[in-house]
């Protein structure tokens, strides 16, 4: 049997997906890019054990792809592609190491606004320079979030000193102090417990959230006023900064991982394509290369207006409606896991503080031990 299909060689999905903008963590584009490979390696290109015996230039619609005439042989049962290559065990991973990393840098965020709302600026200022934080954080390249806490946790104390006065130079005081970069590290654990519950009671209403999306798009097909569009919105999050019971950057972190939960669900989306429908594979990278998701809010919504298209070899219609319905179906998913994982948080804090003062209480014993002093049993 001859089946003329549209096919990507490595290559060409490794550029493809390196050129996906948007704050989606370099982590989860990997674990995502990594798993597509073994899939179509598995698969031998999604398809199987296919064989490629010739090549030909793709038709106009997709003019930069190649595609192949490939033969077919019947599939192992168990070398199957699975069914929804989307929730992968590599990808739910990959998604756990990126929310530990973000949760703990909106930790370390939190703790910098605390330190600015009290007019304590050296403390600020060695917190963003700890570790390149800063510079991290602005190029979403911060990761190991043990491994940063830990270090921090041992660092040694700093003395620094503040010279205050008359910007003339007149009355100018000198005020020496030490900052101990272990009681911000209890600090940062401290508020990354507190944003774990905080964001897993926001997950929940991501179900709502995309509920409002379907609900606002069909108010939008069957209302023309922008001023009655407007009106029928229902606010899904509120947040008062002013209230002694939350964060004040809950609003900000709602945001923000709000967005991040968008990126990773069309990471997945891309991983179950690459597995299963190429040509919306090839549709939703060139789509999401055009249209940054710097709101996944307005990604979705762009998406549920745009008009089916028709590809070529094989015949396929492309609906972006389905897209977007995957991906706010991929969010409410990967909502869930991380509701889950955020359950373990004070755990994990417990443990890394008492591997810390384990590796200190047996450096202590075998320091005593070399100077010939009986160690502390």
């Amino acid at each position: 049997t001859l089946l003329e299909a549209p096919l990507l060689t490595r290559k060409e999905g490794r550029e493809n997906i390196a050129t996906c903008e948007g704050d989606i963590e370099k982590e989860a584009i990997t674990m995502t890019l990594a798993f597509s490979q073994a899939v179509s390696s598995r698969s031998s290109l999604w398809l199987g054990r296919a064989q490629i015996i010739d090549t030909k230039p793709v038709t106009a619609q997709a003019p930069n792809r190649r595609r192949a005439a490939v033969t077919m042989q019947e599939f192992a049962p168990d070398e199957l592609p699975p069914r929804d290559a989307g929730n992968h065990p590599l990808l739910q991973e990959a998604t756990q190491r990126v929310l530990k990393d973000f949760l703990t840098r909106r930790a370390v965020k939190t703790i910098a606004f605390y330190f600015l709302e009290f007019h304590d600026a050296p403390s600020r200022n060695w917190l963003l320079r700890f570790d390149n934080f800063d510079d991290k954080d602005k190029t979403k390249s911060f990761k190991d979030s043990d491994a940063y806490i830990t270090r921090m946790l041992t660092a040694p104390e700093e003395d620094c000193t503040v010279v205050m006065g008359h910007p003339r130079g007149y009355f100018k005081r000198e005020y020496k102090f030490k900052i101990t970069p272990a009681k911000i590290a209890h600090r940062i654990l401290a508020a990354r417990a507190q944003l774990a519950e905080e964001f897993s009671n926001d997950l929940k209403l991501i179900k709502a959230e995309n509920e409002e999306i379907n609900r606002e798009h069909v108010v939008k097909i069957f209302t023309t006023s922008e001023k009655e569009r407007n009106a029928a919105k229902t606010l899904i999050f509120d947040s008062d900064p002013f209230s002694g019971s939350t964060t004040p950057l809950r609003a900000a972190n709602y945001r923000k991982f709000k967005n991040l939960l968008t990126e990773l669900a069309i990471g997945r989306a891309l991983a179950r394509y690459r597995a299963e429908e190429a040509h919306y594979y090839l549709w939703l990278g060139e789509h999401q290369h055009s249209n940054p998701t710097e709101n996944g809010d307005d990604f979705i919504k762009g998406l549920l207006t745009r008009p089916a298209e028709h590809r070529t070899n094989p015949d396929a219609v492309i609906s972006p409606v389905k897209i977007a319905t995957d991906i706010m179906s991929y969010r409410e998913t990967i909502a869930g896991e991380w509701m889950r994982q955020l359950l373990d948080v004070p755990e994990e804090n417990l443990t890394l503080e008492r591997n810390v003062l384990e590796k200190t209480f047996v450096h202590t014993s075998d320091k005593k031990e070399d100077g010939g002093r009986p160690a502390t049993p």
